[in-house]
């Protein structure tokens, strides 16, 4: 067995406290220095103490301005930001105290065109912490999320990419630098891609961001010490320690402690984390430093809770365990004998029909073995068939309970409920009943506006139910997930006289995320209906809410990936006079990246002294399907989470034995078992996404130069990259694949295991497949009948087919397990799926240049061309999603050009500045589908006329041809991107600081260059045949005197209209009419093919900041300052589903399409704006330290909650047919209200290193 524990609270208060101290107490030395040594004057020490930077290094900021000087780009050449052809910005130290700014997702929302996250994202269960809008497209920061290129969404860390970067913490950074659009020589660093997108539709077009991490100084000693309180128990502490150990030798220490919670219940925001940095000067043209650094993080966003109540006729409960049979699918016919299994609250026994749905109850997971543990008494307990309430509309029959109908009860309109005589029947439905078009499946308890105010009335009134409010929820205590990230990265230079410099620098990073899987699955609400518990013992928590784990149950997802680089960088500088001045760089980087994903899951694996149910679980395969381990929390009850490794537990299961008619409860015992049993974590394969090992490797080298003219007046960026990629991917056995007690078929020449029966833990990876990537994704098979003869024609064998066997099987399948195995008829032919992916290989490349032009010392316009290749590259789930086109040829990469051009101005010195910088971007060859290629498979998909065998396997079957489907995502579409971005600064007076910036952008698509090889696949005459045999192979035939008819015209190209004639000496047969549809469909939506442009605009941004620091006088240290974020209106959709009500004469009160609407009408959530407002005081002592107090509040005009569309009935009044769109469905941001943050910062021996 495998354990999975870990420390979740990280280093103690106590733990980092000490350590922090100690830090402190070695500054104490350099202190006293710095009070007893002569300091030397400012002018001495400015001209003795030049702080001396490597070619490759950035400068900071030499004042306490937001202003930047130099950046630094992916190839390791330093730029003047003023020179910069392209929109760069930069967030620097100063402006990051000035905001108390502490991650990247903050400072992302003050960088111009770029939009904030407004508050705590809902359903964030995947640890997508932060996120946040770059030229119109999400950007998520979630350590060990990938794209398309195998690259972390994420930032890069000093340009090498670096999968722990995440939503990086501010603790240790000098700058957040974000640079937009597609640029991979000036943004990208050591990986290929240069990107780090949240998704393909991102890739190439907004941006990328990297944060410069502090350096260890040699120019001084520092210690600043921070203490943050605020509102929803935040608490944050930092230490950044520097000290020059000797004249060559530099440490400096970062240290950050962070435990915040939030406006909602349960969330959490935890940080730990320790950087180190050293420098050394090896000799006076050698450099050397280091980096070390390790963080932990642990966050949760809680999920909005889904009710199971409104259904709930508020009598009907259970006396215990309920079997099938004692929950009726039709009319109940023996009532009286359900006083065994139920009861009611008033007293009365209680019918119970069709399947509880009219009494709103329904057995808790139906037969399904559902194991919850109680870690307080260390009890698992099965509570299958236990009873719970049901959520309204969810059938037909399940009544939403109110008093605005006329009956109490409102039905779904058309399907009058078929119930027992409490309700009526269909025959005599009770006058009064109503009937709705409104569901509520899936509903969160934030969304039921325009549902009636009462609807949980009845709920509230015979039970310990109540309506939560917007901040509460039952999800679990601790964290959602959990990072544990460490990284290396060291750099060496070394100058060679005056014009040469040679550097080498390298990265290891590695990052472990674990994701609580179960967290996915608590957001159901139930109500326990249960007198008795299981064991037939009292039930104290009987009529109480709780939130149970379902699905998956308690389950990890972990996911380890770790970057390795190294780069090496040649630079000459070369002064030639009158034909100006160059800086010619050549770079050399060489990446991998080893992504590692398993799914555990915990389960039931042993129960040595119940034979049933050891028989069931004898088969690990079965483990995570028929034992998965729940948890379930009652409300005002503790919430810890747990979960252990292998452990000992107690067991109660329980049983109904004997027989008798349905309903007939008297005929049946219950049993209860009590066993020992042992619970521990298990593989599981059967997820979505099973486990895999992907490796990423680049290389590429690039040459980049800068040339001044003119005396500087016309500066030159240009740069070309050639780069290498490749993909190689491990994907794990799946369980049914894996050997057991029982003797299975596996592929021949597949990979043997080394056991006689899995374990259930140990993982196992698929052989690679010997052939192309095309071939790959070329195999066949085809399907066979059940007596395993082939039938039909070959088919893409992307899938093996399985069978389902059962281990166990007492007491009636009570305790069966159930587990999937491979389908032994298709043991000789070969699946995508029996093997592992081919290596995948891509070669581009990519080029900038642009050119500042210095018309006057104020004025610099300036034009930049870029473009970026994104290699097609493999997905976890690439037997599915496969890398190649629609006739089965390798992708094409997707290739991005963007141009900037714009001008900066400054005036007055540089006291007031500025940049307006214009953007297109345009992306080709993304990959994309249309119904043109799911209508040409749906017909090629037609089984011949004469095969009609129904027989298990033989449905499958296809044309008899030999034409195979095409693959479904291989065609291509190309889109755009253009808008706008400026910013402003200005330090016009002394002490005063102001920054001001905004952007917006649209999205464009050209949909007359959509599709390419579909319009060249539909003009080939060859493929237009083949469409009319395989009509005819199907039974369907042609009339050449008509056509499709596409918005009342005959479709062009077309041979004629697919009509249900078949040819002679041929039937209809079992896919007639649907080759006859798919023939059709298929020229109808070629020409609906779109060719006119659409258009999108993002939503406009403008933040602004400023403040003031006191320069004399008695305030003297007093600072103040203001400033917001503003978002322009969303666009949350349109009206084009919105109906209105008729009266037809026969059918009564009918809802129709409301023809003064249509999409085009749309619906804009209005502006966002966040703002604040600081306040602090710095006192300065004697020794020259320094003590500051500052009061930020956040929030000061906030929108509390921000909603999406929803249909609706008119006015709430449910009678109603029609509905129409509302601004309130489910909410997607619950802002923060306002609040405050304290802050002490002490800063001590800022003096000159002392000689």
């Amino acid at each position: 067995m495998v354990s999975l524990c870990s420390n979740r609270r990280g280093v103690s208060p106590l733990q980092l406290s000490s350590t922090l101290l100690a830090i402190s107490l070695l500054a104490l030395p350099t202190v006293v220095h710095a009070q007893t040594a002569a300091a030397p004057s400012t002018a001495a020490a400015s001209a003795s103490e030049t702080i001396r930077l490597t070619p490759f290094e950035v400068s900071e900021a030499v004042d306490d301005s937001f202003n930047t000087s130099t950046v630094g780009t992916g190839g390791r050449l330093v730029l003047d930001l003023k020179d910069v052809p392209a929109q760069y910005s930069v967030i620097n130290r100063a402006f990051i105290d000035a905001l108390g700014i502490t991650d990247l997702n903050e400072a992302a929302g003050w960088a111009p065109g770029q939009s904030f996250n407004e508050g705590n994202t809902l359903g964030d269960t995947d640890g997508q912490y932060g996120r946040f809008q770059q030229r119109g497209f999400t950007q998520l920061t979630t350590p060990n999320s990938t794209n398309s290129s195998g690259s972390s969404t994420g930032a890069q860390r000093n340009f090498f990419q670096n999968s722990a970067a995440g939503n990086q913490d501010a603790y240790a950074v000098e700058s957040f630098d974000f640079g937009q659009g597609p640029n991979g020589i000036l943004f990208g660093g050591a990986q290929s891609t240069g990107q780090y997108q949240a998704s393909a539709t991102a890739a190439g077009l907004a941006g990328v961001q990297s944060t410069q991490t502090k350096k260890a100084r040699l120019d001084r000693s520092q210690t600043t010490i921070s203490m943050e309180l605020g509102a929803f128990d935040y608490r944050r502490f930092t230490i950044d320690y520097n000290r020059p150990i000797t004249e060559r030798i530099g440490i400096r220490i970062n240290a950050v402690q962070k435990d915040a919670h939030g406006y909602i219940d349960h969330k959490e925001d935890q940080k730990n984390g320790l950087t180190i940095t050293t420098t050394i000067r090896l000799t006076n043209t050698t450099d050397f430093s280091l980096d070390l650094s390790y963080d932990k993080s642990n966050v949760r966003n809680p999920t909005p809770m889904v009710e199971n109540v409104s259904g709930w006729d508020g009598l009907t409960v259970g006396r215990g365990l309920i079997d099938s049979t004692m929950m009726p699918n039709t009319v109940n016919n023996n009532a009286a004998s359900l006083s065994k299994a139920y009861g009611s609250i008033v007293g009365a026994t209680t019918q119970v029909s069709w399947g509880g749905e009219p009494n709103g109850v329904q057995r808790f997971n139906g037969n399904a073995n559902t194991y919850y543990w109680d870690y307080s008494t260390n009890t698992i307990t099965n509570w299958r068939g236990m009873l719970v309430g049901r959520r309204a509309y969810t059938t037909s029959r399940v009544p939403l309970w109110t008093t605005t109908a006329p009956n109490g009860q409102f039905f779904v309109q058309g399907t009058r409920p078929q119930t027992n005589t409490s309700f009526g029947t269909t025959a005599n439905p009770v006058a009064g009943n109503q009937d709705v078009t409104v569901s509520i499946a899936s509903r969160s308890w934030l969304n039921m506006t325009g549902l009636p105010l009462d609807m949980f009335a009845r709920a509230a009134r015979n039970s310990k139910f109540y309506t939560m409010g917007i901040r509460e929820n039952l999800n679990w205590e601790g964290p959602s997930q959990e990072s544990r990230s460490k990284d290396m990265q060291f750099s060496l230079s070394q100058r060679v006289g005056n014009n040469l410099a040679l550097g080498i620098g390298g990265d290891w990073n590695t990052n472990m995320v674990d994701g609580r899987l179960m967290d996915r699955q608590v957001n159901s609400m139930q109500l326990d209906l249960n007198q008795l518990l299981p064991d037939g013992s009292p039930n104290t928590h009987f009529l109480q809410m709780f939130s149970a784990s379902s699905g998956d149950g308690i389950g990890v997802q972990r996911s380890t990936a770790t970057d390795k680089a190294i780069r090496a960088n040649v630079q000459y500088t070369l002064n030639g006079g009158k034909w100006g001045n160059y800086v010619f760089n050549l770079n050399g980087n060489a990446n991998t990246r080893k992504y590692n994903y398993g799914l555990y899951q915990m389960a039931l694996v042993a129960a040595p002294n119940d034979p049933a149910l050891a028989a069931q679980i004898k088969d690990p395969r079965s483990w995570v399907l028929s034992s998965p381990i729940r948890m379930q929390t009652y409300y005002n009850e503790p919430r810890a989470y747990r979960a252990d490794g292998e452990l000992n537990v107690s067991l109660v299961n329980s049983l109904w034995t004997g027989t008798g008619t349905e309903g007939d409860a008297n005929a049946f015992t219950p049993t209860v078992t009590k066993s020992n049993a042992k619970i521990a974590w298990a593989l599981n394969g059967y997820g979505s996404a099973p486990a895999v090992i992907q490796d990423f490797l680049t290389r590429n080298v690039a040459f980049q130069t800068t040339a001044r003219w003119f005396d500087g007046k016309v500066v030159f960026l240009g740069g070309y990259r050639k780069d290498y990629n490749k993909t190689m991917t491990k994907q794990e056995v799946l369980p049914a694949f894996l050997p057991s007690a029982d003797t299975i078929t596996r592929p021949a020449g597949y990979e043997n295991t080394g056991t006689n029966r899995w374990d259930g833990v140990t993982r196992f990876w698929k052989p690679k497949f010997k052939g192309s990537m095309t071939d790959y994704y070329k195999l066949t098979y085809t399907p066979r009948d059940a007596n395993g003869n082939k039938v039909g024609s070959p088919r893409l064998a992307a899938t093996r087919p399985m069978t389902t066997i059962t281990t166990g099987g007492v007491d009636g399948g009570q305790l069966n397990g159930t587990f999937s195995v491979m389908d032994p008829r298709y043991a000789s032919d070969q699946f995508r799926d029996d093997w592992g992916v081919p290596d995948l290989v891509t070669n581009g490349n990519t080029k900038t240049y642009g050119v500042t032009y210095n018309v006057t010392k104020w004025l610099a316009p300036y034009i930049n061309k870029s473009d970026q290749i994104l290699p097609i590259t493999l997905s976890s789930a690439s037997t599915s999603t496969p890398p190649v086109d629609m006739l089965g040829n390798t992708l094409k990469d997707m290739l991005s050009r963007g141009t900037d051009f714009g001008t900066r101005f400054n005036f007055l010195n540089g006291k007031l500045s500025g940049k307006y910088n214009y953007f297109r971007t345009t992306r080709y060859n993304s990959p994309a589908t249309n119904g043109v290629i799911t209508q040409i498979n749906n017909l090629i998909n037609s089984n011949r006329w004469d095969d009609i065998d129904t027989a298990a396997g033989a449905s499958t079957a296809i044309n008899q041809l030999g034409i195979v489907p095409l693959n479904a995502n291989g065609d291509y579409n190309t889109s755009s991107n253009y808008g706008y971005e400026w910013e402003l600064s200005a330090t016009v007076i002394n002490g005063l600081r102001l920054t001001l910036n905004g952007g917006a952008s649209s999205r464009a698509t050209d949909n007359s260059t959509f599709y390419p090889l579909t319009r060249a696949y539909m003009a080939n005459p060859d493929n237009v045949k083949q469409f009319r045999a395989l009509l005819e192979d199907a039974g369907g035939s042609l009339d050449t005197t008509q056509k499709p008819q596409s918005n009342g015209r005959p479709v062009a190209g077309a041979e004629g209209l697919a009509v249900l004639a078949p040819l002679p000496g041929k039937a209809l047969g079992l896919d007639s009419t649907n080759a006859v549809n798919a023939y059709n469909n298929l020229w109808i939506q070629y020409d609906q093919l779109a060719t006119n442009a659409t258009r999108t605009r993002s939503t406009p941004t403008m933040n602004f900041f400023a403040d003031y620091r006191v320069q004399s006088g008695t305030l003297k240290g007093l600072q103040m300052g203001a400033g917001f974020q503003w978002q322009g209106a969303t666009n949350l959709g349109n009206r084009g589903s919105e109906t209105i009500a008729v009266t037809d004469p026969v059918l009564g009160l009918l809802a129709i399409d409301d023809p003064a609407v249509n999409s085009t009408d749309i619906i804009w959530r209005s502006g966002a704006l966040r703002t604040q407002a600081n306040f602090s005081y710095t006192f300065r002592m004697k020794d020259a330290s320094t003590l500051a107090l500052a009061l930020r509040v956040n929030n000061i005009a906030v929108e509390p909650v921000r909603y999406s569309l929803a249909l609706r009935q008119p006015k709430g009044d449910l009678t109603q047919p029609n509905r129409v769109q509302i601004r309130a469905g489910n909410p997607t941001e619950i802002n923060d209200p306002m609040n405050f943050r304290l802050t002490a910062t002490y800063s001590f021996g800022g003096g000159q290193r002392g000689r």
